[in-house]
């Protein structure tokens, strides 16, 4: 979904804010700068993916009933249930002539499944473990998070490209299929497009 503010004031403050959120992933646009009565203003433009608000939404409401009944597990059960079985849906509706709409509806019920995982995971390490020691279960399981999805994305990326490799060449026309024709990108017109 995406979301445009018109005539914002871009006071330092908040220009620094929406570069850090940039910086860490957001997809924020600043555009038609100008200067009205001595500020400067502009449109901001925000874009966001359904499966990022899905688990936006679903850790805050994990974190609260956790809280509010004093237990956890049967949260985290859930959630991972829910995340099988929505890739489940996922992998059986999804197709090329899938409409937005329920593409939309499925990756935010996903985030919905995943959500859980985020706090309540660091929950669960920290009740094993002395006070003393909170601080360092916290950060190991934070390490190791990081260094999981590191290796996941990298071998996830080698399966694509090794995917992509062998099917993208079935699917040329016929024309294409037998020519040794490459694919080029010019780099000016990326870079043109990510300023």
């Amino acid at each position: 979904s995406e979301l445009r503010l018109s005539n914002v004031g871009l006071n330092p403050t908040r220009t620094a804010v929406l570069e850090f959120l940039s910086s860490i992933g957001a997809q924020i646009e600043i555009s038609g700068r100008q200067t009205v009565a001595g500020e400067p203003r502009g449109d901001i433009f925000v874009r966001h993916a359904p499966l990022t608000g899905g688990v936006v939404v679903s850790s805050m409401l994990s974190g609260f009933l956790s809280s509010r009944f004093g237990r956890f597990k049967f949260l985290l059960v859930i959630g991972n249930v829910w995340t099988v079985v929505v890739f489940a849906a996922v992998y059986l509706v999804l197709k090329t002539s899938t409409p937005m709409s329920h593409l939309v509806v499925l990756m935010f019920l996903l985030g919905v499944g995943i959500g859980p995982g985020f706090p309540l995971y660091t929950l669960a390490v920290q009740n094993v473990v002395r006070l003393e020691q909170m601080g360092v279960a916290s950060s190991g399981s934070q390490f190791f998070r990081q260094i999981g999805s590191s290796i996941g994305a990298a071998i996830m990326g080698v399966i694509l490209v090794t995917t992509l490799t062998h099917q993208i060449p079935a699917h040329l026309p016929r024309a294409l299929r037998g020519a040794n024709a490459t694919v080029s990108v010019n780099s000016s017109s990326l870079s043109d497009q990510t300023q």
